[in-house]
């Protein structure tokens, strides 16, 4: 059995990828929903506004769009995903016998962490280089009031 086998016939693996089809289903239902201006898809451009506006004060204006962009997406992949592994621990409540047949890469604590911690990183970085270490200490450690 080459390696390329033994990784695909993994249980582990075979749990995540149905997972990962619904994720992609979801973030594509969601993009089409917000161009063709359906309720859901207005509802997702409202929450993904605000959460870009989030991180837009976080890291500064004057950063990249692209780069607040790629942040915010990777928030919404994690935020999804979590959803997807809370249905699946629904969905083995309801049906006896479905414990572990339904997965996504954040059911692994490792992958959340990090996953969360690099988005975090990230942000701080990107605050630090945008607006000065001075300033963002300060966003932090208000010492003196804002």
């Amino acid at each position: 059995m080459t390696r390329i086998q033994s990784i695909m016939s993994d249980p582990a693996i075979l749990m995540t990828v149905p997972a990962v089809v619904l994720e992609l289903v979801i973030m594509l239902a969601l993009t089409l929903g917000v161009r063709y201006r359906t309720a859901i898809g207005h509802g997702f451009a409202m929450l993904y506004e605000t959460m870009y506006e989030f991180f837009e004060e976080i890291i500064g204006e004057e950063q990249s769009s692209m780069i607040k962009t790629g942040i915010v997406s990777l928030f919404f992949v994690i935020f999804i995903a979590n959803m997807i592994g809370w249905l699946g621990d629904i969905i083995a409540l309801a049906i006896p016998g479905m414990e572990g047949n339904f997965a996504t890469f954040t059911s692994e604590r490792n992958a959340t962490f990090a996953l969360s911690t690099m988005l975090v990183l990230v942000t701080i970085v990107i605050q630090f280089v945008a607006n000065g270490a001075g300033t963002a200490l300060y966003d932090y450690f208000p010492v003196w009031g804002k």
